[in-house]
């Protein structure tokens, strides 16, 4: 019985793992893609609401970006410890 145990938490933190580095991925495509716009001079950054808008964009999007590094962490680690006391 424990070593399912064992099997569905080591399972589970392949889940939580690869959710991780797919939001580590996909940031970093957002920071690749937005430096490409900006000097390929798509957004005016003179442009206030330009500036504005890439401005609230970006702050959502690593705001939730975050949070979900956080919670992906977060239940990484409980599994850990789960892993640990079995």
């Amino acid at each position: 019985m424990d070593e399912l145990k064992k099997n569905i938490l080591d399972l589970t933190y392949s889940k939580y793992l690869q959710y991780f580095t797919a939001t580590i991925i996909a940031v970093f495509t957002y920071f690749i893609g937005l430096s490409i716009t900006i000097f390929s001079k798509q957004i005016d950054l003179a442009n206030i609401s330009q500036s504005l808008a890439v401005a609230v964009v970006s702050v959502l999007f690593l705001w939730g970006a975050a949070f979900f590094l956080l919670r992906f962490k977060s239940r990484m680690n409980n599994v850990l410890s789960e892993l640990r006391n079995l």
